[in-house]
């Protein structure tokens, strides 16, 4: 009789248990199905990415086009040199540093006239101890070069 009671007392035990392995094995199966649809799509994937003619010839234009992209790229580095904006640039860089440079020959030639009217120091002294390059001399704006 007391193996009776238990099994009586025990029973919504026993069931809530069974039904709670049982949404596991149905989860499980999901799963399993769920995985198994998506092997067989990763599968047919891989075998469909096999080259064919027609991604072949892409393949081959997609190369054909990328060396075209390297060599025109290429191109215009060259061509770069010889842009006209850069070249304007260039110019009026040229003239500012010109100009830049026959200030401070003006204003060492400018100095040098003072020291030697102040101080009675003559030029070649004046070079001498202020390290003045005895070449210094105003700098003359070039004409452009001839295109031939």
């Amino acid at each position: 009789m007391v193996v009776g009671l238990l099994d009586i007392l025990f029973l919504p035990q026993k069931r809530a248990r069974i039904a709670v392995l049982e949404d596991d094995v149905k989860a499980n199966e999901s799963t399993r199905k769920r995985l198994e649809s998506q092997l067989s799509s990763l599968k047919a994937a891989r075998t469909g990415n096999g080259l064919t003619n027609g991604r072949d010839t892409f393949l081959t234009q997609l190369a054909a086009d990328e060396q075209a992209v390297v060599a025109l790229t290429a191109q215009v580095a060259e061509q770069a040199a010889s842009d006209p904006e850069r070249l304007q640039r260039l110019a009026e860089a040229t003239k500012t540093a010109r100009e830049a440079a026959n200030r401070w020959t003006d204003n060492v030639d400018t100095l040098r006239r003072y020291v030697s009217d102040k101080f009675g120091m003559s030029s070649a002294d004046f070079a001498r101890q202020f390290g003045v390059p005895a070449d210094l001399e105003y700098l003359e704006e070039e004409a452009p070069p001839q295109k031939a």
